[in-house]
């Protein structure tokens, strides 16, 4: 709570007189208690000791009297002023409670007692008196419907109308009303100095959440605003404001009801440039404010600006939009433009004339000549013309013919200034006789510049627009028809302190490229500003993206299943429009994308390599977009069929030389099968005699003393396809048991390239099988001969934890296991294995540097008499 409170000792003498019944009459008689809010006070914490007086409709102490009305001059218009209904909704509200006196007799004013008490959601959240007051308050006082309060003052209040308290509070949901009662233990009244006692009259009741406050009126007669004849406002009764000749009604002063209301036009804040692309219907947004207090009245049009001048160097763009009620777009058509020239040349390309027309037309248009067009939308077919000294060449496709004709003594090309179209007919070739033809626009002359005719499913437009002739811009004589739609509201009544819209729409089918200027102008009710000129400024682009494209669909053909292919595309933006910047992006995630340039400026030119990959095999046809920040889009299809890969199959992860008998060479044997299903799915492989060194010469030795021949070393195999290959080593004497191997490369995505191990068994020179200083059945003692060998206990592919089954066949000596990775680096050993038999291992698939990828590994076992491989696939 925010107040200044004294201590009870202090407030007993007067608040005493409350509780003392006088009998004498008081001079405070007619007293009442009112509400006021004031929606724009907002509530805060911070500012609360602020909101004591701030209502600014209290009554000073001593009135002044008005002797020629014989009224109080301002009193009883602070009293009509208060508003006992808040429309702030659920938002905290501020209001303040006052005493008020009617007019006749005096006023002493010591002390009041009051209580409230409300309806609905109401939560009271802060109060406040003056710092010269003193207050005594129900405990529960004020946050509790049905507290009382008491009041006092030092000195006495003589005013007629005094404030009492400020308080805060708002309503959760829905309505709720608060009303001023008497005091719940002492009642409502009013102490004099005297100690004389006078029950309050009347008790005021504040609205919220929609709810209607009401407040009671302190005088016996109908007091309101008087209008006399020179414009003085004065409050009055009805009585005396037709003995005044002057005009009542039950309102206060302020706002003075006296003088005249008007509207008052302003402008709220908007562009003053309008962006149009040619080829879609462009919004404006135009916002028209009230400031007066009388409703606003607004009707718009358009004021047409003079048409743009033309150097000589000017290019003569002209762009036909067909969203006219005539014609659909030429962009939904598929037609080509020339660099330069809005005009369909859907042949173009394989024409004769195509080199020269630019030539042609160029001189043609700025000599002030027009235009012939045709677009048949059906048969993606069109006509150009252009008028030349001797006549009017035409350009035709349809039905593959080329058709001239000439019309210079026809009427229509007479005249400088228009077309005398409904009167004759024209012939144009491949079009027909007879034609009527339409006006479309006129010149402010009346002369048709534009009309149209119809052909099959097409239409004719044709112009004598010239460019040195003074004429209404063609586009703005359109638009300002009354029946074109141009403002979604064409008049507005906009009511005192509010803001009106309309949009100006444009949906352009004739313009130049460049800046124009336009106005609205506003017809309004507003007397100082009857009628009012918006300037506008049209910054009209072509909407040309201008991109020239090496590919519109690129072909990828047949790629195989997990490998990339890639392709390339030349991408030049040749763009009129100095604003057309172009980004390209894949709309798939099947291609990837990489050029030089994040956005393709006019002028410029670049190479766009796309990556293709995809896991699935099928037909696709996937997509690229190259978009422009002026609105187009294009889309570049990439289409092919993804087969499947061709598949690796060895018959033998390692390959086991064996001794030649009388030679000192081993040999050994390797089956290659192609097990993919697909007859598409070729597998293309080739052997490397050295992993380190992959062009090595066969015949050399490797890095580990070996002359090794494989037999053949490269070739293809179609699906199901197997090849035996022959591997030849000779051994310098020592180097038994080094770890080499072959390097195998295929095309295979999942096995592009395997080392195969090369395990020596038995000796050159001696039968397979056999050892030196071994029987022939291979036994040494009374012991058989086992083979080295690794087994996968868990199967492979592998998850994690690969476990091994070891076989070694020494009797003494100790082994190791090792796990390499695909490029020969160690990632694993196990301990040292000892004696002879099967031993178990376990890799939990971790490396030196952490989890090992997934991938291909080599399990190796080494030991005295041997070395064991194991290809090893993990999957994570």
């Amino acid at each position: 709570m925010r107040t200044i409170s004294r201590s009870l000792t202090l407030l007993a003498p007067v608040l005493a007189l409350l509780v003392v019944a006088g009998s004498a009459r008081s001079a405070n008689e007619g007293g009442v208690l009112l509400l006021h809010t004031d929606d724009t006070v907002s509530y805060t914490e911070a500012d609360a000791v602020g909101f004591y007086a701030e209502s600014g409709l209290a009554c000073p102490g001593v009135y002044e009297y008005n002797p020629q009305v014989a009224i109080c001059s301002d009193c009883e218009g602070h009293m009509l002023a208060l508003n006992p209904t808040s429309g702030r909704g659920s938002a905290p509200v501020v209001w303040w409670a006052l005493l008020a006196f009617p007019r006749d007799g005096t006023r002493d004013v010591r002390a009041v007692s009051l209580g409230h008490q409300w309806t609905g959601d109401l939560v009271v959240l802060d109060w406040g008196i003056n710092a010269g007051m003193l207050d005594v308050p129900d405990p529960s006082w004020p946050y509790e419907s049905g507290a009382g309060l008491g009041l006092a003052w030092r000195g006495s209040q003589t005013s007629r109308l005094t404030e009492l308290y400020w308080m805060a509070g708002y309503v959760d949901e829905g309505e709720a009303t608060l009303e001023l009662i008497p005091h719940p233990g002492q009642g409502g009244g009013i102490a004099d100095s005297r100690g004389r006692i006078t029950p309050i009259q009347d008790y005021g009741r504040l609205g919220f959440g929609g709810e209607e406050g009401w407040n009671p009126t302190p005088f016996s007669e109908t007091f309101g605003s008087c209008c006399l004849g020179s414009g003085e406002c004065v409050l009055v009764t009805a009585e005396q404001c037709g003995e005044l000749a002057g005009d009542f009604t039950v309102s206060a002063c302020d706002p003075d009801p006296c003088t005249p209301s008007a509207a008052v036009f302003a402008v709220e804040e908007m562009s003053p440039v309008m962006d149009i692309d040619l080829k879609a219907e462009t919004e404006h947004l135009i916002r028209i404010r009230n400031d007066g207090t009388a409703p606003l009245q607004v009707r718009f049009s358009l004021d047409p600006g003079p048409l743009p001048s033309i150097d000589a160097d000017f290019r003569g763009r002209v762009r036909y939009d067909l969203e006219v009620p005539y014609l659909r777009s030429l962009m939904g058509a598929d037609v080509l433009m020339p660099r330069r020239w809005w005009v369909p040349q859907s042949s173009f390309d394989d024409h004769p004339n195509c080199d020269t027309m630019e030539e042609r037309i160029m001189p043609w248009l700025r000599n002030g000549n027009g235009i012939v067009l045709t677009v048949d939308q059906s048969l993606d077919q069109a006509l150009l013309g252009s008028l030349g000294i001797d006549g009017l060449e035409i350009l035709s496709t349809f039905g593959g013919s080329e058709h001239t004709t000439d019309v210079a003594d026809h009427p229509a090309m007479r005249g400088v200034h228009g077309l005398d179209l409904p009167e004759r007919a024209v012939t144009i070739g491949g079009v027909g006789e007879g034609t009527t033809w339409e006006p479309l626009v006129r010149d402010s002359a009346g002369n048709v510049v534009l009309a149209a005719t119809r052909f099959g499913l097409g239409r004719v437009i044709l112009t004598t627009f010239r460019f040195e002739d003074a004429l209404v811009n063609p586009l703005v004589r359109w638009l300002s028809g009354t029946d074109r739609g141009v403002f979604t509201h064409a008049q507005l009544v906009i009511p005192p302190g509010e803001i009106g819209e309309t949009q100006l729409v444009l949906t352009p089918y004739l313009l130049f490229d460049g800046i124009f200027d336009l106005a609205v102008e506003v017809a309004t009710n507003d007397p100082s500003q009857p009628t009012v000129r918006i300037p506008l400024q049209l910054d009209v682009h072509m909407g040309d993206d201008g991109l020239l494209i090496s590919d519109g669909v690129v072909a990828m053909g047949e790629v195989t299943r997990l490998r990339a292919r890639e392709a390339s595309l030349e991408i030049v933006n040749q763009s009129i429009d100095d604003r057309s910047l172009v980004s390209v992006e894949s709309s798939d995630p099947r291609i990837s994308l990489t050029w030089s340039d994040e956005v393709l400026r006019p002028g410029d030119s670049t190479s766009l390599d796309l990556r293709f990959y995809s896991e699935e095999v099928g037909f696709f046809d996937a997509q690229i977009v190259t978009t422009s920040n002026i609105g187009f889009e294009r889309h570049i299809l990439v289409r092919g069929e993804v087969v499947e890969e061709p598949k690796l199959e060895l018959s033998e992860s390692a390959v086991v030389l064996h001794g030649v008998p009388g030679r000192d060479v081993y040999s050994g044997s390797l089956s290659i099968r192609n097990a993919a299903t697909d007859p598409r799915a070729v597998l293309r492989y080739h052997i490397d005699s050295s992993p380190e060194e992959s062009e090595a010469d066969a015949t050399s030795p490797g890095p580990c003393g070996l002359h090794r021949v494989v037999q053949p070393s490269d070739g293809s195999l179609a699906a199901g396809e197997t090849v035996s290959i022959r591997v030849f080593a000779s051994v310098d004497a020592g180097s038994r048991g080094t770890d080499c191997s072959i390097r195998l490369r295929t095309n295979d995505p999942s096995n592009e390239v395997v080392d195969i191990p090369l395990v020596f068994s038995g000796g050159a020179g001696r039968n397979d099988g056999a050892e030196a200083g071994t029987d022939g059945d291979g036994s040494i003692g009374s012991s058989p001969v086992t083979e080295t060998a690794i087994r996968i206990r868990n199967g492979s592919p592998s998850r994690g934890t690969v476990s091994f089954a070891l076989d070694i066949p020494d009797v003494s000596g100790t082994a190791r296991l090792d796990v390499h990775d695909a490029s020969g680096r160690r990632v694993w050993s196990s301990s040292a294995l000892t004696g002879r038999g099967t031993h178990f291992a376990e890799w939990t698939g971790q490396s030196v540097d952490g989890s090992a990828a997934a991938g291909v590994y080599w399990a190796v076992l080494r030991t005295p008499s041997g070395t064991a491989r194991q290809r090893i696939v993990l999957v994570r």
